[in-house]
C-alpha cells in the first residue's frame, strides 16, 4: 500500500489528520508494514520567522476574522484534538516560516523516519510552544528520532539540500489540483482530502484493502 500525506507543519488540520492516519493504520495491523510518504505543502511560503506575533492576530490578518472567530476556531479543534490525543495549545504557538522543518523531513525520509520526526515538531509547535524555524530545536526534535544530528544540521546549514524535492512535492500537489491540507493519497486513486476521523481513514484505508 501506498500512503502520501501533503502537509503543512503550522497547519492543525494536518496534525489531527496526520494522527488520524496512524492511528487507523494501527487498528488495522497495518502501521509497522506501510511507510507514509510526507509530502510538503507550504501554506505560507513567503512567511517570515516568528517576528512575536501570536496566532490569533496571524489568523486575524491573514483570514481577516475577528479574534472571537478565531478563538471559536481554536476551541472546535481543540475538542477534536482531545479526541485524537493531542494537547492543543494555540496560545503558546509560534507562527513560522516551516521551510527548513520541510527539508529536514526530507532527510528523515531517507532514513524512513518522516512521520516520527513530523509528528515531534506538530507536538512541538502545537503543544509545546516551540519555535519550529529554530535550528537548535529542530536538532533536538532529530535526536529525540534517533536521527543523526551531524547530517540534519548539514541539511539546515545549506538552504538547496532537499529544496527541489519541496518544490516537486508542492508541484505534484498543483498537479492534483488541490489547494487545502492535509490530503491524502491512497495508491494513486483514493483520496481523503480532510482531517476527518479515526473512523473515516479506516473506512478508506479498508476500500484500498478489497480493490
Amino acid at each position: 500500500m501506498k500512503i502520501e500525506l501533503w502537509m503543512d507543519l503550522v497547519c492543525p488540520y494536518c496534525f489531527l489528520g496526520a494522527r488520524h492516519l496512524r492511528l487507523a493504520l494501527q487498528e488495522l495491523s497495518l502501521w509497522t508494514n506501510v511507510e507514509v510518504q510526507i509530502r510538503a505543502y507550504e501554506l505560507d511560503p513567503d512567511r517570515p520567522l516568528y517576528v512575536g506575533k501570536g496566532l490569533i492576530e496571524t489568523l486575524m490578518n491573514k483570514y481577516g476574522i475577528t479574534s472571537e472567530e478565531a478563538v471559536e476556531n481554536m476551541e472546535e479543534v481543540t475538542q477534536r484534538g482531545a479526541e485524537a490525543g493531542i494537547d492543543f495549545r494555540f496560545g503558546k504557538a509560534k507562527p513560522t516560516n516551516t521551510r527548513d522543518a520541510h527539508r529536514l523531513i526530507k532527510y528523515a525520509q531517507s532514513e524512513g523516519k518522516a512521520y516520527e520526526l513530523s509528528e515531534r515538531i506538530f507536538q512541538s509547535y502545537f503543544e509545546e510552544g516551540g519555535l519550529i524555524s529554530n535550528h537548535e530545536l529542530l536538532l533536538t526534535l532529530v535526536k529525540g528520532v534517533h536521527l543523526d544530528q551531524q547530517k540534519a544540521k548539514a541539511v539546515l546549514e545549506d538552504s538547496s539540500f532537499y529544496l527541489e524535492e519541496i518544490h516537486r512535492d508542492e508541484s505534484r500537489g498543483s498537479d492534483l489540483n488541490f489547494d487545502t491540507v492535509p490530503y491524502v493519497l491512497i495508491d494513486d486513486h483514493i483520496i481523503i482530502d480532510d482531517s476527518g476521523t479515526r473512523e473515516l481513514y479506516m473506512e478508506k484505508l479498508k476500500r484500498t484493502q478489497q480493490t
